[in-house]
């Protein structure tokens, strides 16, 4: 009975093909229409705001009305994009498509462009962040970058700690995070960096002792042929030398006999 738990309990749900197909084509479908629709927003959401602010869901999308949507995936992308955006957490609400993005091209192609842990828990965080950042930038004007949630929690830090508190907490909240999530891409980084120079420092070490092999060869090839121009030479005034010695024989044994015969 031990053996079947313990079987039972590595055991993981899997989904077939057909499934995560499905599930990761819905996913991109969603993901490219939102998208879409968040692009609008920046162009025609002021024109459709009136329309859709409080507006029912249901009865908005599934009625017909008597005026006109300027954005351009009709009434369900303005409603959508006006929930997510102006009534969320503003510019920031692109990070969603994008992580849908990443999690439907993991099932539909098995490729990870970016671990979607990681990228949950910093989507996450830059969501919110983000969202407080514009919102405190864009308070008066532009209230769509930060959101209404950006909006409301600069309006409670603000009547906390004052706006001066606010914008060095921010600063503050923005070295915290990024020195403890981007920690370790740092470190990567570094230690990349390290072994492309200790790469460096040996090409060159390897250059170095090509350049001084090649300079005694070059020495040693200059001292041979030195070596045998002498030995050249040496032979040449031998023979230079044997020769001159054979005429003066020759000569000398040709002079009596020309006295000889003048006598």
């Amino acid at each position: 009975s031990k053996r079947v738990k313990s079987k039972t309990a590595t055991t993981k749900f899997k989904l077939n093909s057909k499934t995560k197909r499905i599930i990761g084509l819905s996913l991109a479908l969603i993901c490219v229409y939102l998208f879409i629709a968040f692009i609008s927003y920046l162009f025609s959401g002021k024109m459709d705001q009136d329309k859709v602010e409080g507006a029912n869901f249901l009865t908005f999308v599934f009625t017909n009305q008597p005026f006109e949507i300027v954005n351009w995936l009709g009434k369900l992308g303005a409603i959508v994009s006006h929930r997510i955006i102006f009534n969320g957490f503003g510019f920031m609400s692109f990070l969603i498509p994008i992580f849908l993005g990443l999690v439907s091209i993991k099932i539909l192609f098995n490729v990870i462009i970016y671990p979607i842990k990681k990228a949950l828990k910093i989507g996450v965080v830059a969501l919110i962040w983000g969202s407080i950042f514009f919102g405190y930038f864009f308070s008066q004007s532009n209230l769509f970058m930060g959101g209404n949630f950006g909006y409301q929690i600069n309006q409670w830090l603000g009547d906390l700690v004052g706006e001066v508190g606010t914008f060095f907490l921010l600063l503050f909240s923005f070295s915290a995070i990024t020195g403890v999530m981007f920690n370790t891409i740092f470190q990567k980084i570094g230690t990349k960096v390290k072994q492309w120079l200790s790469h460096v420092e040996k090409v060159e070490k390897q250059e170095t002792t090509a350049d001084s092999v090649s300079k005694y060869e070059v020495e040693m090839e200059k001292d041979l042929i030195s070596e045998e121009e002498i030995e050249i030479v040496e032979t040449e005034v031998e023979i230079k030398v044997e020769e001159v010695s054979e005429s003066g024989v020759e000569l000398s044994t040709e002079i009596p006999k020309s006295e000889d015969k003048k006598e």
